[in-house]
């Protein structure tokens, strides 16, 4: 236990980890600022929308789904803890585009429970961007790999042949496209080719 919050305290919230418990922040009378996590079921909201999400409102409502299994951090970086992990083809609710390699999430699990952390914006497919892009095709300019993940230590799923014409179905990464291709015996590979050799 870090401290003792007195009825009527009021607290920033942080971070709604999940629907039972939210990270908060306190600063009693003595000046004296807390951090730590106190259960949901005992806090009011004082507003609608809570405090957390307030200043969120440029991301709110839009969606993005995972690319991948994806860890959910307590914060913008590898270095922080685990909080969930999210299943590929996950919808979540963006809350705040921290920056541009980390986006603050929200998303609720098949039983219920909603969670709220940080997801590298690499393995996100935004729907704004996800629609765009469903229908665009490129040519590749040599003779390409296309890789099971978005950088060069994925293995090798396909070779793509100089001239192929791919389906982009995801430009998040900027270095990195998602693509489909499809070859002469009318088998599809799926998975990531560079960017730089796409035309």
């Amino acid at each position: 236990m870090v401290t003792v919050l007195p009825k009527g305290a009021t607290v920033t919230v942080l971070s709604k980890t999940n629907s039972k418990w939210y990270q908060v922040s306190y600063t009693n009378s003595a000046g004296t600022k807390w951090t730590g996590y106190a259960s949901a079921s005992y806090l009011k909201d004082s507003s609608s929308s809570g405090s957390a999400d307030s200043s969120d409102s440029s991301a709110s409502g839009e969606t993005a789904t995972t690319t991948a299994a994806l860890n959910l951090r307590s914060g913008a970086g590898t270095g922080y803890s685990v909080v969930t992990v999210l299943p590929k083809g996950a919808t979540v609710t963006v809350l705040s585009k921290t920056n541009s390699s980390w986006y603050q999430v929200s998303y609720t699990d098949a039983s219920g429970d909603t969670w709220t952390g940080y997801v590298s914006a690499s393995y996100l497919a935004t729907g704004s961007s996800g629609s765009s892009d469903a229908s665009s095709t490129a040519t590749t300019v040599c003779a390409l790999n296309l890789r099971s993940g978005a950088g060069t230590g994925y293995s090798v799923v396909k070779v793509l042949p100089k001239g192929a014409t791919v389906t982009v179905l995801d430009k998040t990464n900027s270095s990195w496209y998602r693509v489909s291709y499809t070859d002469a015996s009318g088998d599809t590979w799926t998975g990531y080719a560079s960017a730089r050799y796409l035309q």
